[in-house]
């Protein structure tokens, strides 16, 4: 079983155990909510206080993380992280943009890779900024945190938290809806060889066209483009307009949910 080769990364049989659950419950189909329901009791009866600490090791490197055993999109953007990754630069960025922070998993990969580089993580959930900067400090990234959301100008949003995993930002209404939440949003600054990091909910749609308006080109941009087939070709082409070369996973997307990675020539 591939659930079974993943596991075996942990460090140890509390690790392998935690990481094999993690893995059966995100790939579980929503169809089947009994089995999803039962493997999050599983998981809270291994955790302590609400709270599974895995520890585990990639790519030749020790990683360990604090995830809510209750919370939905801590288990499933771990076990993303588990058994994915992210395409990286050839070289060493000069700045590093994580956004759509969550709890860290990406910032504590990209500082382990660059550990000179400062990675500045905007996070729009407040509830995930505890956990964020926890995983930040156990692994010691060389990180900062901003409870800000991206957007295509520096305004206020407001977000909603029951929308998806991670919640979902939208324009500021005069009156804010029941669970929903005000948080600044700001367009990123970019400098020179900038890689940018995106899994903001369809906010990327804002967000990289505006910076393409602006003359700001992250020189990489690793993003997951959502709602793809209604926008997603028209970002790639635009990407390409500007002078990008762009790769997607899967390669002839079917879905609605897409990897990118995108390159341009060092200015």
């Amino acid at each position: 079983m591939r659930t079974a080769r993943f596991a075996r990364r942990g460090r140890g049989l509390a690790d392998k155990a935690a990481i094999f659950l993690i893995i059966a419950f995100e790939t579980t189909s929503f169809a089947n909510p009994r089995r999803r329901a039962r493997v999050k009791r599983l998981l809270g009866a291994i955790a302590r206080d609400g709270l599974l600490i895995v520890r585990f090791r990639r790519d030749g490197e020790d990683f360990v993380f604090q995830l809510r055993a209750g919370d939905d999109g801590d288990l499933s953007v771990a076990s993303e992280f588990i058994r994915g990754g992210y395409l990286f630069p050839g070289t060493q960025p000069a700045q590093i943009v994580d956004g759509g922070a969550n709890i860290g998993l990406f910032a504590v990969l990209a500082s382990k890779r660059f550990p000179d580089v400062r990675i500045s993580c905007f996070e729009a959930n407040p509830d995930n900024i505890a956990t964020l900067s926890r995983n930040l400090e156990i692994n010691a990234a060389n990180a900062e945190v901003f409870n800000t959301a991206l957007w295509s100008r520096d305004s206020e949003l407001v977000f909603h938290n029951h929308l998806a995993y991670s919640g979902h930002v939208a324009e500021a209404e005069a009156a804010t809806e029941p669970g929903a939440t005000r948080i600044p949003a700001v367009l990123p600054r970019v400098d020179a060889d900038c890689w940018m990091k995106l899994d903001i909910e369809g906010a990327e749609y804002e967000v990289l066209p505006a910076l393409l308006a602006a003359g700001r080109y992250p020189r990489w941009i690793s993003a997951e483009l959502h709602h793809f087939i209604d926008k997603g070709p028209a970002l790639i082409e635009m990407l390409k307009r500007h002078g990008y070369q762009t790769r997607t996973l899967p390669e002839q997307p079917t879905s609605d949910l897409v990897d990118l990675f995108a390159e341009r020539a060092a200015a």
